[in-house]
C-alpha cells in the first residue's frame, strides 16, 4: 500500500481526532519509553537483517502508528496556526 493509499485509509480517524483532541497534547505526543526502546531494538535488528516474521509485523505496526501520528500532528499544527 502506498503512503497516499494509507493516508486515505486513515483520513476519517485523523479528522475525528483533529477535531476533538487537544492540539498541544497531540503535538507533544511521544511514544512511552518502553515502546521507544522496543522500536529501537526492532530498527537495530532490521539493520542487521535479523528480523523474525513477528518482528516484521510489529515494525509495520510502528510504521503505521508513526504515519497516523505525523498526519494528525500536521493537522493540529495547521489548527494552531489559523
Amino acid at each position: 500500500m502506498s503512503s497516499t493509499e494509507s493516508s486515505h485509509v486513515f483520513d476519517g480517524l485523523i479528522e475525528l481526532l483533529a477535531k476533538s483532541a487537544d492540539p498541544q497534547q497531540v503535538l507533544d505526543f511521544r511514544l512511552p519509553e518502553s515502546d521507544q526502546q522496543k522500536l529501537d531494538s526492532l530498527l537495530e535488528k532490521n539493520r542487521e537483517n535479523d528480523l523474525t516474521e513477528s518482528d516484521l509485523a510489529e515494525l509495520e505496526s510502528f510504521k503505521q502508528l508513526e504515519h497516523v501520528v505525523r498526519l494528525l500532528k500536521a493537522r493540529m499544527h495547521g489548527r494552531l496556526n489559523q
